[in-house]
C-alpha cells in the first residue's frame, strides 16, 4: 500500500465527524490525555477537556460557551486562516472560522494526544487531519493548542501548526 492511501486511510479510521455542526463537518477525536496528572484535573483542564468532548459531539453552543466573549483567537502565523487574526468573540470564531474550516474540508478532525496543566494555561498536543475540497489533498499535520482561561472561561486560544504543509494541502503553495 502506498504511504498516500494509507494515509488516507488512516483518516478516514482515525476521524469523528461532528454531524451536528450546522456549518459543516470538524471533528475531535482521541484520547485527551493529561500528561503527567495524577488524581483528578484541575478545573481549566476539565473545562478544556468539556471543549474537546463538546466538539466529539457536534455540541458548538456548548464550545462557544465556553469562551469569554472577549475571547482572542489566533491562528498560527502562516495560516491561511490566519487572514482575520484576531479573532476576537465567540462569533467571530464561529462565522470567521468555524464556517469557513466546515465549508472548506471533508471530515476535518483534530486528534488529540496529549494536554499539559499549567494553571491559567493548558496546552493541547495532537494533529489534524481531513481532505481540504478544493484540491482533494490530506492532511495530517502536527498541530499544539495554547489556552488561557480566566475566572472559568477561555479568554485567549493560540494555535500553532505546520503551516506550510497546510498551506501546501490547501494549494496555497507548490
Amino acid at each position: 500500500m502506498t504511504e498516500e492511501k494509507t494515509m488516507r486511510r488512516n483518516i478516514i479510521d482515525r476521524r469523528v465527524l461532528l454531524s451536528a455542526l450546522p456549518v459543516g463537518a470538524l471533528a475531535v477525536a482521541g484520547p485527551a490525555l493529561a500528561a503527567g496528572q495524577t488524581g483528578q484535573p484541575s478545573a481549566n483542564l476539565a473545562i478544556i477537556q468539556g471543549l474537546y468532548a463538546n466538539f466529539a459531539r457536534g455540541d458548538i453552543p456548548a464550545v462557544l460557551g465556553a469562551m469569554d466573549d472577549g475571547i482572542v483567537w489566533n491562528e498560527a502565523e502562516g495560516n491561511p486562516y490566519a487572514d482575520l487574526n484576531p479573532y476576537v468573540g465567540p462569533q467571530a470564531v464561529l462565522e470567521g472560522l468555524f464556517a469557513r474550516v466546515g465549508g472548506e474540508w471533508e471530515g476535518f478532525a483534530v486528534h488529540i494526544d496529549q494536554l499539559f496543566d499549567a494553571g491559567d494555561t493548558i496546552t493541547a498536543v495532537g494533529r489534524y487531519s481531513g481532505v481540504y475540497r478544493a484540491t482533494g489533498r490530506a492532511t495530517t499535520n502536527q498541530v499544539a493548542h495554547v489556552w488561557t482561561l480566566n475566572g472559568g472561561k477561555i479568554v485567549s486560544f493560540q494555535q500553532y501548526a505546520d503551516t506550510r504543509a497546510l498551506a501546501w494541502v490547501m494549494g496555497d503553495i507548490d
